[in-house]
């Protein structure tokens, strides 16, 4: 996939708003909220990938974008970026719910949407300065 720093900031635009609309909805809906939080923070990882040429989908998911961004940038990014792992996991309980499992509360999409915004602010400090793979 060649690089591509123009979709790589509509990502960042998108994920921005993701983060918006999911705190105009928190009340109404708690865990479509949270799930517009986990997508804002996975478009945010995903843009830091698209604009140095690496898809940023196909085998293995969202986990796959999470674990390629925490190879390269784990080191200055990890605090930042390592509540991801358990969104994605409370994302996938609350859009496939089991007795066994919970599902996103308006309390966990409050703290989505503070680890979204900052994964979506890390990402923009970054994006203009990688170099294509």
């Amino acid at each position: 996939m060649p690089a591509n720093a123009e979709l790589a900031h509509a990502y960042l635009t998108q994920a921005r708003a993701h983060v918006a609309t999911s705190k105009a909805s928190i009340e109404a809906d708690p865990i479509g909220s949270f799930q517009l939080a986990y997508d804002g923070a996975r478009k945010a990882l995903a843009s830091l990938l698209l604009v140095q040429g690496i898809r940023p989908t196909g085998a293995g998911g969202h986990i796959a974008v999470y674990d390629a961004v925490d190879a390269q940038f784990g080191r200055v990014m990890g605090t930042t970026i390592r509540p991801f792992p358990g969104m994605r996991r409370l994302r996938n309980s609350s859009e496939y719910p089991s007795v066994e499992k919970p599902v996103a509360t308006a309390d966990d999409a409050r703290r989505a949407q503070a680890d979204a915004a900052a994964m979506i602010e890390a990402a923009a400090k970054v994006i203009d300065r990688l170099p294509v793979y």
